[in-house]
């Protein structure tokens, strides 16, 4: 058997309860500590970019004169925003920043923008928040309280509220 059909029939024999560790913990070797840090942060970039967006949203429907041409054309031009998709996160943050204004929420943004892309960018093993190694489950109580509190503050300010479906 030549080596792409031996790979394939590893692929193919992997049990449920383990396929989906096939890259994280098979090829790539990683700890379980890793893996559950980048699990934690993926959902952690899931949850901000969601309740961003209903943020952004939400001042675009209370403010038309944001979606105007002229408006567009500037945040298109001056802040590289693609405004049509509004589909990458630092486009989120720009026009967060543009609404709302530069903040301790939106530094706290792009600190989590920027841990994402060291994920993205093969940086895995110098995750930090605020110069902590963000593997350490004190790290992520900060970094997610930090996160909390400052949704709340936000939540309260826009009338939403953020954390109607929490379970803990």
């Amino acid at each position: 058997m030549d080596k792409i059909e031996w790979l394939k029939s590893v692929i193919m024999s992997a049990p449920n309860d383990r396929f989906n560790t096939i890259i994280n913990k098979g090829i790539l070797d990683l700890d379980d500590n890793k893996v559950e840090t980048v699990s934690f942060v993926f959902w952690l970039c899931f949850l901000v970019e969601t309740k961003l967006e209903e943020l952004i949203k939400k001042a675009i429907s209370a403010h038309k004169v944001l979606l105007s041409e002229e408006v567009k054309q500037v945040l298109v031009k001056d802040y590289c925003v693609d405004f049509s998709k509004l589909e990458y996160f630092r486009d989120k943050i720009k026009i967060y920043e543009i609404a709302v204004g530069k903040n301790k929420f939106s530094e706290l943004l792009w600190k989590i923008n920027q841990i994402r892309n060291d994920i993205s960018h093969t940086r895995i093993g110098e995750l930090k928040y605020e110069k902590e190694d963000l593997f350490m489950r004190k790290t992520k109580e900060k970094l997610l309280t930090d996160l909390m509190v400052m949704m709340v503050n936000q939540n309260e300010i826009s009338g939403n509220e953020p954390f109607r479906n929490t379970r803990y």
